[in-house]
């Protein structure tokens, strides 16, 4: 059985270098007006200083959660050299 998503806010500080589950402001930088008020839901990290999502961008997080817990047992992810330890944001 799988756990239940845990959802933080961004005061609550997670491991560096763990993917997370990001619920982000969909507006973006600079806002897109049409998208004020929505939110996003996307995989990312914690640098151990700001959030980022996998594709490099710095969303402004709202909440996040452990992905690790949230994945059923038979789930092997892919290795990505960014989060290995010794790798600097």
């Amino acid at each position: 059985m799988m756990a239940a998503i845990k959802w933080m806010t961004p005061d609550q500080k997670p491991p560096a270098k763990e993917r997370l589950l990001l619920i982000h402001s969909a507006a973006g930088q600079p806002p897109d007006a049409k998208l004020i008020g929505k939110s996003e839901v996307e995989i990312g990290f914690w640098t151990g200083e700001a959030f980022l999502l996998m594709s490099g961008e710095r969303p402004i997080v709202t909440r996040w959660a452990s992905l690790a817990p949230c994945l059923p047992e038979d789930i092997d992810l892919i290795h990505l050299r960014r989060f290995d330890a010794d790798v600097r944001e």
